[in-house]
Protein backbone atom coordinates (compact mmCIF):
# COMPACT_ATOMS: atom_id res chain seq x y z
CA UNK A 1 0.00 0.00 0.00
CA UNK A 2 1.31 3.47 -0.67
CA UNK A 3 1.78 5.84 1.04
CA UNK A 4 0.23 9.19 1.30
CA UNK A 5 2.20 12.00 -0.14
CA UNK A 6 2.63 14.53 2.85
CA UNK A 7 4.43 18.35 2.81
CA UNK A 8 6.52 16.71 5.43
CA UNK A 9 7.84 14.27 3.23
CA UNK A 10 8.38 16.95 0.23
CA UNK A 11 10.49 18.83 2.22
CA UNK A 12 12.64 15.96 3.35
CA UNK A 13 12.79 15.15 -0.33
CA UNK A 14 13.72 18.53 -1.23
CA UNK A 15 16.61 18.51 1.23
CA UNK A 16 17.64 14.79 0.19
CA UNK A 17 17.99 15.48 -3.36
CA UNK A 18 20.19 18.79 -2.66
CA UNK A 19 22.36 16.89 0.00
CA UNK A 20 22.68 14.42 -3.05
CA UNK A 21 23.91 16.73 -5.40
CA UNK A 22 25.94 18.71 -3.23
CA UNK A 23 28.02 15.43 -2.40
CA UNK A 24 28.68 14.44 -5.89
CA UNK A 25 29.82 18.36 -6.80
CA UNK A 26 31.83 18.23 -3.79
CA UNK A 27 33.43 14.74 -4.72
CA UNK A 28 33.88 15.44 -8.26
CA UNK A 29 35.89 18.93 -7.18
CA UNK A 30 37.77 16.82 -4.25
CA UNK A 31 38.12 20.07 -1.98
CA UNK A 32 39.70 22.47 -5.15
CA UNK A 33 37.77 25.44 -5.51
CA UNK A 34 38.12 24.62 -9.55
CA UNK A 35 37.94 21.09 -11.39
CA UNK A 36 39.31 21.69 -14.70
CA UNK A 37 36.36 20.16 -15.91
CA UNK A 38 35.34 19.18 -19.54
CA UNK A 39 32.93 21.08 -21.08
CA UNK A 40 30.04 18.37 -20.82
CA UNK A 41 31.33 18.17 -17.10
CA UNK A 42 30.85 21.95 -16.50
CA UNK A 43 28.07 21.67 -18.54
CA UNK A 44 26.27 19.39 -16.20
CA UNK A 45 27.65 20.81 -12.99
CA UNK A 46 25.87 23.71 -13.88
CA UNK A 47 22.55 22.14 -14.39
CA UNK A 48 23.06 19.84 -10.52
CA UNK A 49 23.58 23.96 -9.07
CA UNK A 50 20.43 25.03 -10.70
CA UNK A 51 18.30 21.69 -9.49
CA UNK A 52 20.02 21.94 -6.21
CA UNK A 53 18.18 25.30 -6.13
CA UNK A 54 15.29 24.19 -6.53
CA UNK A 55 15.58 21.30 -3.99
CA UNK A 56 16.29 23.91 -1.36
CA UNK A 57 13.69 26.11 -2.43
CA UNK A 58 11.53 23.29 -2.03
CA UNK A 59 12.34 22.83 1.48
CA UNK A 60 12.05 26.05 2.29
CA UNK A 61 8.71 26.40 0.61
CA UNK A 62 7.81 23.93 2.79
CA UNK A 63 8.98 25.36 6.26
CA UNK A 64 7.62 28.56 5.81
CA UNK A 65 4.43 27.14 5.31
CA UNK A 66 4.11 23.98 7.53
CA UNK A 67 1.49 25.43 9.79
CA UNK A 68 -0.58 26.10 6.56
CA UNK A 69 -3.28 24.00 5.18
CA UNK A 70 -2.56 21.13 3.22
CA UNK A 71 -3.42 20.71 -0.40
CA UNK A 72 -3.53 16.86 -0.93
CA UNK A 73 -3.48 17.69 -5.19
CA UNK A 74 -0.80 20.09 -4.85
CA UNK A 75 1.46 17.87 -3.20
CA UNK A 76 1.07 14.95 -5.55
CA UNK A 77 1.50 17.49 -8.29
CA UNK A 78 4.83 18.70 -6.73
CA UNK A 79 6.17 15.33 -6.06
CA UNK A 80 5.72 14.79 -9.77
CA UNK A 81 7.55 17.33 -10.67
CA UNK A 82 10.54 16.31 -8.38
CA UNK A 83 10.84 13.10 -9.81
CA UNK A 84 10.99 14.63 -13.53
CA UNK A 85 13.90 16.96 -12.00
CA UNK A 86 15.11 13.69 -10.16
CA UNK A 87 15.58 12.30 -13.29
CA UNK A 88 17.37 14.75 -14.96
CA UNK A 89 19.57 15.04 -12.15
CA UNK A 90 20.58 11.26 -13.01
CA UNK A 91 20.89 11.89 -16.06
CA UNK A 92 23.52 15.17 -15.37
CA UNK A 93 25.01 13.00 -12.96
CA UNK A 94 26.07 10.32 -15.41
CA UNK A 95 26.75 13.16 -18.06
CA UNK A 96 29.33 14.57 -16.17
CA UNK A 97 31.19 11.13 -14.88
CA UNK A 98 31.63 10.12 -18.41
CA UNK A 99 32.79 13.34 -19.55
CA UNK A 100 35.34 13.13 -16.77
CA UNK A 101 36.15 9.12 -17.66
CA UNK A 102 36.20 10.07 -21.23
CA UNK A 103 38.37 12.70 -20.62
CA UNK A 104 40.44 10.99 -17.81
CA UNK A 105 41.09 7.96 -20.49
CA UNK A 106 42.18 10.52 -23.39
CA UNK A 107 44.39 12.06 -21.29
CA UNK A 108 43.60 15.66 -21.62
CA UNK A 109 45.41 18.68 -19.65
CA UNK A 110 44.26 19.49 -16.32
CA UNK A 111 42.45 16.09 -14.99
CA UNK A 112 44.72 13.37 -13.57
CA UNK A 113 43.66 10.58 -11.80
CA UNK A 114 45.09 10.94 -7.89
CA UNK A 115 45.74 7.19 -7.80
CA UNK A 116 46.90 4.94 -10.14
CA UNK A 117 45.34 2.61 -12.21
CA UNK A 118 44.88 -1.41 -10.87
CA UNK A 119 44.56 -4.33 -13.19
Amino acid sequence: MPQEPTIAKLGHLGMVRAAEVEGFVEGLFNGEEEAGLPERAHEAVTHLGEIRAMMVAVADLVERTKNDPEDPEQIRQTFKHLGVMTEIMETETHAAVLSCARARTQGLPGLTAPWPTRH
